[in-house]
């Protein structure tokens, strides 16, 4: 049997076998700041049409707390777990709870030294 004739035959009836195998199976997406599973969060990113900003006061807090470093996996800005007439786009994405909760507590102590609550 030629070269490409067996790995004709390899792929024909080897790739049932090999897409069952744990070697071939995805892993687990983990956080490198927290070294834990990150999980899919379904939700909407604004419609194609719609242009958006985030406010300044995040911006503000983005730059001062580096927080695309400090948080990488947090969830984006734009992301909504509920639809609205402007967030209307279904979307997944992939993110770590703690750099969620992290973020979260950042940005609320960030507006309160500032005043803004």
């Amino acid at each position: 049997m030629s070269r490409a004739g067996f790995l004709l035959l390899v792929g024909l009836l080897g790739g049932n076998t090999l897409s069952g195998c744990a070697a071939f199976q995805s892993r687990p997406k983990i956080c490198p700041v927290h070294g834990e599973q990150m999980s899919t969060v379904r939700g909407f990113a604004p419609a194609t049409d719609v242009h958006v900003d985030p406010g300044e006061e995040y911006l503000d807090f983005s730059i001062a707390s580096n927080s695309d470093k400090r948080y990488p996996n947090a969830v984006p800005w734009y992301f909504l777990t509920d639809k609205t007439k402007e967030w209307s786009r279904a979307i997944k994405v992939v993110v770590c709870r703690k750099c969620e909760a992290d973020q979260n507590t950042a940005y609320e102590q960030y507006l309160k030294k500032r005043g803004i609550e």
